[in-house]
């Protein structure tokens, strides 16, 4: 039961993360449609990966923490982008700061790209023994 409970609370924390995030995007205040579509493109992976295990909750070590560490993290920097953005703060270190979260965009794209699609790796890999397994019976 222990293990379920977790299982549930990684699920509604992630979910929650996710509409932050969404809130966060559309506060999105820049010239740089590139970084509007990496976040965006973060929304989406993060939608699937949790529709994914939401189906199938023996996935969920695949999203430990995301929801409670991860994604907060994220938004608390993008949330600080958008403030400075807004408020035209342009010195050497804001700049910097603005590329470092620009950049951060792109690795998060990959990274959660990565994350979605190692879920399917463990079904592929129980289908290819259950395909061998066939494939040898029926010889």
């Amino acid at each position: 039961m222990d293990k379920l409970n977790s299982d549930i609370n990684e699920l509604r924390e992630l979910k929650k993360s996710i509409n932050n995030l969404k809130r966060t995007y559309i506060n999105i205040n820049d010239n740089s449609e590139k970084f509007k579509e990496n976040i965006k493109e973060v929304i989406d992976l993060l939608s699937r990966t949790y529709e994914e295990v939401f189906n199938n909750v023996s996935h969920v070590g695949k999203i430990k923490n995301y929801g409670d560490i991860y994604l907060p993290m994220i938004i608390k920097l993008l949330d600080k982008y958008n403030t400075l953005k807004k408020k035209n703060v342009n010195t050497t270190a804001t700049q910097a700061f603005y590329s470092k979260i620009e950049n951060l965009s792109e690795t998060l794209v990959k990274h959660f790209k990565e994350k979605y699609n190692s879920i399917f790796d463990d079904e592929i890999v129980i289908n290819e023994a259950e395909l061998k397994a066939l494939l040898t019976s029926i010889k």
